[in-house]
């Protein structure tokens, strides 16, 4: 999309929610090759619906309400991936998105995706090159337990050695398989 042609609304959006990645929503759209999804981005961005506020500990809260499904969607945004990382420490970004659903001391390990399937959810998280995202999706009835459950997640995380040593072979077997996908590799 021409920039001198773009929907001033698209413009508004990006300064109001500032995403992780300037020009996201064109990216997004441009790539896609499908027309259809401007409409719908701007429409799910838009800040007449999306509410924000940053807390006294700097963390910035969006919420949307949606109606049309019963279900709620907690997202964790860190701004924080491969790119923030030093060389000594090359890939910790994506081992502590693995160790983070792993447990608490209010959670020992396996507590946490196991209560988030007591309420009917599931929850999974990546690592890309300036931000990682741990999300959770419950029923709307689950809301308060699977908040609960992120933030001690995000607050409290500890690292358990053994849980350490099986996710870092799973992070290992994952990039075996993205070195043997030509498409991965190049993305």
């Amino acid at each position: 999309m021409d920039h001198a042609r773009r929907p001033r609304a698209l413009d508004d959006l990006r300064d109001r929610l500032r995403p992780a990645r300037p020009g996201a929503l064109t990216t997004a759209a441009r790539v896609a090759g499908r027309p259809r999804i401007l409409p719908i981005m701007t429409r799910l961005l838009d800040p007449r619906t999306v509410h924000r506020r940053v807390l006294p500990n700097g963390l910035t809260v969006l919420v949307r309400r949606d109606d049309s499904a019963p279900v709620v969607a907690i997202v964790t945004h860190v701004k924080a991936g491969y790119f923030d990382e030093t060389d000594d420490v090359v890939g910790i970004a994506h081992v502590l998105e693995h160790m983070y659903f792993k447990g608490t001391a209010r959670r020992g390990v396996g507590e946490i995706a196991k209560q988030t399937k007591a309420v009917g959810g599931y929850l999974n998280a990546g690592t890309i090159y300036d931000h990682t995202v741990y999300y959770t999706v419950v029923p709307s009835s689950g809301f308060a337990e699977a908040l609960d459950i992120q933030a001690d997640a995000y607050g409290n995380s500890l690292i358990d050695a053994g849980e350490l040593g099986r996710e870092l072979e799973v992070i290992i077997q994952e990039a075996r398989r993205k070195a043997d996908n030509p498409g991965a590799v190049a993305a």
